[in-house]
C-alpha cells in the first residue's frame, strides 16, 4: 500500500494510494520490521545546495508499505528521529544523505546497493558491469576483429555492435552499470522505466499520481536486492568489505556537502602568473622555430596591412596544441615520435612524455623549452577559471564529487568533468553535460591532487573562525608491505623509526644524496629525490606480493593473500594492472578489456 503524506485535500479516494497524515505515517514507521527503512528522494536536480527536494519516500522491507511525503508541503524534519534511529537501505545513498543534510537529518547506519554492486564488479569498466563471461568474451573477440576500433566515435561503435553483435549491444546500452534500472533487470529480470524521473525538474508544477507511484516503486525492491547482493558478497568473502564501504558513505557525503573555501583574489593572482609563464614559454618556443629556419613551419606576411604597416619577420605557424602539426617539427629535429598506444597496443605517432623524455639528449635545448610550455599550458587549462566557476553562490565554496570505490586501484578518487547543470544555469554558463572549453567549465574540480606549489595550495583555506587541519598517514603502504611480507630490512627501517621514503631515496640516488646525510634530514634537504623514490618503493609491493603468494599453498593462506592484496589495492596506486585487481575477485577475464 502506498501512503501519500500531503496537505492537499482530495474529494475522492484514489485507487493507487491512500492519503495519510504525518502522525499516521510516523506510527507506520514505528511498526517497520527491525527498524529498517528503505529510503529515496526525488529532487529538482543534482546539486543539494541549489535544487529542491520534492518527495521523500520510505518503505518497509516486506514491500507492503511505501510512504511518499510531499516535501514541498511537509517539513521532513518531523521524520528526523525515525530516520536517524533506523538502518537505512538505499540506492546511491550518498546523494540522498546530502539532500537530508539541509534538514539536519544525519544518516549513519546504511547499506547502499550501488556501492555493493561496484564492489562486486571492481575493476570492470562501467559498460561491462553485470555482464556474463560469454558476453564479455563476445565483446573482446569482436573489438579485436575490428581494425582501429579505439579511434571510432561512440555512435559508430554503437551502430556496429547492434548490427554485428546485437546481444552484446543490448547488454551494454540497456542493462550494464550500477543504476537501479540495471540492477532490477540483472537480479530479477524486471524492466524498470525511468521516464517519469525526467519530469522532476524546476518546471514541475504539480505532483501527480504517476510521480507518487514512481517514487514508491523506487523504494519497494531495495531490501530484496540487498539480500541477493549479500549472498554474492558472502560467496566472494566481501561482506566485511561491503560493510566498511557502506559505513564510509555518510563521511564522504559530508565531504561533498561541506566543500572547501577558496581565496579568490589569490587564485586570480595565480592564474595571471600561470598565463604569464605560458606566454613566455610559447614565445620562446615560437622563436626557436624561427631560428630553426625551416620554411615548412614559417610564414612571412608580404601583403602588409593598410593601418598596421608591414611586418616581414617570419612567424611560426605551428599550433602547439595540435599533434598533427607538432609531430612533423619534432621529426625534423630528429625525434622518433613512434609510440605504443596503451589501449590498442599498436604503434602510432605520439608526443606523449613517455615517448619524448627518453630522447631528451637528441635536442635538450628544444626539449626543455617544449616541456616548459606543455607544463605551463596544462596548469592553465586544468587549474584555472574552471575552479572559480565551480564556487557555489549559496555556500561560497567549491564542491566536488568523491568516488570511494570504482577506481581500478580501489583508492578514493575525486572530481568529474560533467557539467554541474544546476550551477551552470545560475551562472549563465552552458548547461550541456560535456563542455570542452575549460573557461566555461562548471563541473566538479579535482581537489585531491593539486600542484604542490605554495600559491595553489594556499588558495584553499579556512574562513575566519574555522581551522584548517592537514593530516596524512605516514608510509601507510610501506608499513602494510613490511607487515604482511615480514621482510626484515623493511621492518628494521620502521623499528628504528626511520622514514621509508627517505631510506629508499638514499639507496637509489647515491650520486645525488651525499653518503654522510642522516636519513632524518633527507625529507628537508632532498625533498624532490624523496618524492621520486616513491615509485620504485611501491614497486617493491609487487615483489612482496609474489613472495606472499609463494606461501599460499592452501585455501586459508590464499584467502589471507587476497585480503592483503585488497588492502594493498585500497591504499596504493603502485602501478598494479587491472589483471591484479580482478584477481582479487577471481575474475580472470576482465583484464582483456584493458591489456
Amino acid at each position: 500500500m502506498i501512503y501519500y503524506v500531503t496537505l492537499q485535500q482530495e474529494a475522492f479516494e484514489h485507487d493507487a494510494y491512500q492519503m495519510c497524515s504525518v502522525e499516521k505515517s510516523l506510527q507506520l514507521l514505528d511498526s517497520f520490521t527491525g527498524h529498517m527503512i528503505q529510503l529515496d528522494t526525488e529532487t529538482t536536480g543534482l546539486d543539494p545546495h541549489i535544487d529542491r527536494i520534492l518527495l521523500l519516500q520510505l518503505g518497509n522491507i516486506e514491500e507492503t508499505i511505501q510512504i511518499v511525503i510531499n516535501a514541498s508541503e511537509i517539513d521532513i524534519r518531523l521524520y528526523k528521529e525515525a530516520i536517524e534511529s533506523a538502518f537505512i537501505i538505499g540506492q546511491n545513498l550518498k546523494f540522498d544523505i546530502k539532500v537530508l543534510f539541509a534538514f539536519e537529518i544525519i544518516i549513519r547506519n546504511c547499506y547502499d546497493t550501488m556501492t555493493a554492486e561496484q564492489l562486486l564488479y571492481m575493476a570492470y569498466p562501467n559498460f561491462m558491469i553485470g555482464c556474463t563471461e560469454e558476453i564479455m568474451m563476445q565483446y573482446c573477440d569482436y573489438i579485436d576483429s575490428v581494425p582501429g576500433w579505439e579511434d571510432l566515435k561512440k555512435e559508430e561503435k554503437k551502430r556496429m555492435l547492434y548490427r554485428d553483435e546485437p546481444e552484446v549491444a543490448e547488454f551494454i546500452y540497456e542493462h550494464s552499470g550500477v543504476g537501479l534500472k540495471a540492477l532490477m533487470y540483472r537480479y530479477f529480470g524486471e524492466e524498470m522505466s525511468k521516464e517519469v524521473r525526467e519530469e522532476f525538474t524546476q518546471e514541475l508544477q504539480r505532483i501527480e499520481t504517476k510521480h507518487i507511484i514512481y517514487a514508491a516503486k523506487d523504494v519497494q525492491p531495495l531490501y530484496k536486492l540487498m539480500q541477493m547482493q549479500v549472498q554474492r558478497l558472502k560467496e566472494r568473502d566481501l561482506l566485511q568489505a561491503a560493510k566498511v564501504e557502506c559505513l564510509f558513505i555518510p563521511s564522504i557525503a559530508y565531504y561533498e556537502w561541506c566543500g572547501v573555501h577558496m581565496d579568490v583574489p589569490l587564485w586570480e593572482q595565480k592564474m595571471a602568473s600561470d598565463y604569464k609563464k605560458m606566454s613566455e614559454a610559447l614565445e620562446k618556443l615560437n622563436q626557436y622555430v624561427v631560428d630553426f629556419n625551416d620554411s615548412r613551419f614559417l610564414r612571412i606576411n608580404l601583403q602588409g596591412d593598410l593601418f598596421l604597416g608591414w611586418d616581414t619577420a617570419p612567424k611560426c605557424t605551428i599550433n602547439w596544441n595540435s599533434n598533427k602539426q607538432v609531430i612533423p617539427f619534432l621529426t625534423a629535429l630528429g625525434f622518433n615520435c613512434k609510440g605504443i598506444d596503451k589501449k590498442t597496443k599498436e604503434e602510432k605517432d605520439s608526443i606523449d612524455a613517455s615517448v619524448l623524455e627518453p630522447q631528451r639528449h637528441i635536442n635538450p635545448e628544444f626539449y626543455d623549452i617544449y616541456l616548459a610550455y606543455t607544463e605551463a599550458q596544462k596548469v592553465c587549462s586544468t587549474y584555472g577559471q574552471n575552479y572559480l566557476n565551480a564556487i557555489n553562490p549559496y555556500t561560497n565554496r567549491v564542491h566536488t564529487t568523491f568516488r570511494a570505490i570504482g577506481t581500478d586501484t580501489g583508492r578514493l578518487a575525486c572530481g568529474s568533468q560533467k557539467q554541474n547543470q544546476s550551477l551552470a544555469r545560475i551562472k549563465g554558463l552552458p548547461v550541456s553535460k560535456e563542455v570542452k572549453d575549460t573557461k566555461l567549465k562548471c563541473a566538479y574540480p579535482q581537489l585531491q591532487n593539486l600542484p604542490a606549489d605554495e600559491i595553489t595550495r594556499a588558495s584553499f583555506c579556512a574562513e575566519k573562525g574555522n581551522v584548517w587541519i592537514s593530516i596524512d598517514y605516514c608510509g601507510q603502504e610501506s608499513v602494510l608491505m613490511a607487515d604482511f611480507s615480514q621482510d626484515k630490512a623493511m621492518m628494521d627501517v620502521f623499528l628504528k623509526g626511520e622514514d621509508m621514503h627517505s631510506t629508499v631515496a638514499y639507496m637509489i640516488f647515491p650520486n645525488e644524496i651525499p653518503r654522510d646525510t642522516p636519513i632524518k634530514d633527507i625529507k628537508k634537504l632532498y625533498k624532490h629525490y624523496r618524492q621520486e623514490a616513491k615509485g620504485p618503493e611501491f614497486k617493491i609491493g609487487l615483489l612482496t606480493w609474489k613472495h606472499v603468494c609463494k606461501i599460499a599453498n592452501n585455501g586459508e593462506q590464499m584467502n589471507a593473500v587476497m585480503v592483503w592484496l585488497h588492502t594493498f589495492l585500497e591504499t596504493t596506486n603502485a602501478g598494479l594492472n587491472n589483471n591484479s585487481c580482478t584477481l582479487l575477485h577471481g575474475q580472470g577475464i576482465a583484464h582483456k578489456l584493458y591489456n
